[in-house]
């Protein structure tokens, strides 16, 4: 099964609007009291890896199979990736992080922000008809 982070059903505290520009996925896990692990849901190509105002670090790609751009933020990667770096499916990509601790965002709970859009550009697509194209499973809270 392909994910992006690593439980199943992942759970959407935020849904898709034209605004937010994708989805908010939930990484805590209140069992445990840790962090979920982000992982690549396909073979990614990257585009770009930077500090912006959507809070700590992003990582944008392409995805090998998807053909779309992918945009992972509110992430504390576990390597520094560059141009045209490649990224196999499922590889653990870091964890995310929050405001208190960097600085950066307007969040104060530990979510991925996931949002993806076509090659050519144009408008941020809803996030959850590329997670049912990679057979991801979700629910919202």
């Amino acid at each position: 099964m392909k994910k992006i982070l690593n439980y199943s059903p992942l759970i959407i505290t935020q849904k898709f609007s034209k605004i937010h520009g994708g989805i908010d996925i939930r990484s805590w896990d209140f069992e445990k009291g840790t962090l979920i692990p982000v992982t690549s849901p396909e073979g990614l190509v990257v585009l770009r890896q930077h500090i912006d105002g959507y809070g700590n670090d992003v990582l944008v790609a392409r995805g090998k199979i998807s053909k779309k751009i992918i945009m992972f933020c509110h992430v504390n990667f576990s390597t520094e990736y560059l141009q045209d770096d490649f990224i196999e499916p499922l590889t653990v990509l870091g964890t995310t992080q929050i405001k208190q601790e960097v600085g950066r965002g307007n969040s104060l709970a530990h979510h991925l922000h996931f949002s993806v859009r076509s090659v050519d550009g144009g408008e941020w697509e809803n996030p959850e008809d590329y997670l049912k194209m990679m057979g991801v499973e979700y629910r919202y809270v």
